[in-house]
């Protein structure tokens, strides 16, 4: 996987101790002043210490002052070469040339930064988990509904008990009767949704293991969870669309489907086979 992440992990934190924060900081404001800084020069120019640097890298997770550097330098390398960030410029009357470009930059941004969050060994349990799951059940509001279906479709086409709701009673009823043997995977860009953080909570009451998928920042639901996944918090002004949190949803979703299938591949294919088959009969050629 590549070297990057330093920049957005330390952008996207917002639960760091105040002594951690004036370190990201100082960070933030010169990316290319830090890479050239030992532990002990960034702790005093910081105004900070040694200490404190320690637990900046863990609480990001970071693997040490020398991977923070690596992934620092991999996002700051990236940003130079980055065309300008068109998507907040547009307004009433742009241009669809100018609008296509900001999208597709957005876009693309948003993918990179989520896939710069992902901890492999922790999509790795998460996989490991749905694939033994005897029932899964997903659940998210609105937009993050529609992520929650498009999951458990790929899900039940390769074989799995899957079944998403995006009206709470029916989910509540369902996570009711969950247990140890069942996965419940909770869909919410700001992990503030009341809803799914009750139908969360009714899960894990019962047993069941909470995955969910929120932005990177401190919330409710990622505290909830046995096992937390992340979208970068892109989000630009134009906001009620929910844009670029959904397309990272829908990635990190592919690499948790993607990452089941292959370890259920020749089952997976057979039963992709059939169930296509089934559909193609009702396709006007």
């Amino acid at each position: 996987m590549d070297l990057d992440g330093g920049l957005v992990r330390l952008r996207q934190a917002q639960e760091l101790a105040p002594s951690e924060r004036k370190i990201a900081d100082l960070i933030l404001q010169d990316p290319g002043s830090f890479l050239k800084m030992n532990l002990a020069e960034l702790a005093e120019q910081s105004g900070s210490s040694s200490a404190a640097v320690v637990r900046l890298w863990q609480s990001l997770k970071f693997d040490g002052f020398h991977d923070l550097k690596l992934r620092v330098a991999g996002d700051y390398q990236k940003e130079q070469t980055q065309s300008p960030k068109l998507y907040e410029e547009i307004e009433q009357g742009s241009d669809l040339d100018t609008i296509v470009h900001a999208v597709k930059e957005r876009s693309l941004q948003g993918i990179q930064h989520t896939a710069s969050l992902v901890d492999v060994a922790t999509l790795g349990n998460a996989v490991a988990m749905l694939t033994k799951a005897k029932r899964i059940c997903l659940f998210g509001v609105g937009a993050s509904g529609f992520i929650a279906e498009d999951m458990a479709t790929k899900l039940l086409r390769i074989g799995l008990t899957a079944m998403s709701f995006r009206d709470y009673h029916q989910s509540v009823i369902f996570a009711t009767q969950l247990c140890d043997t069942d996965v419940f995977l909770g869909v919410s860009y700001s992990g503030y949704t009341t809803d799914t953080l009750e139908v969360a909570q009714i899960a894990k009451g019962r047993g069941a293991t909470v995955i969910t998928v929120t932005q990177y920042r401190k919330n409710p639901l990622r505290e909830l969870a046995d096992i937390a996944l992340y979208v970068s918090a892109d989000e630009s002004v134009i906001r009620a669309a929910a844009m670029t949190s959904r397309l990272n949803s829908l990635f990190v979703m592919d690499l948790l489907f993607t990452g089941v299938a292959s370890q259920k591949f020749d089952e997976s294919i057979d039963i992709l086979n059939a169930t296509g088959a089934a559909a193609a009969r009702h396709r006007k050629s």
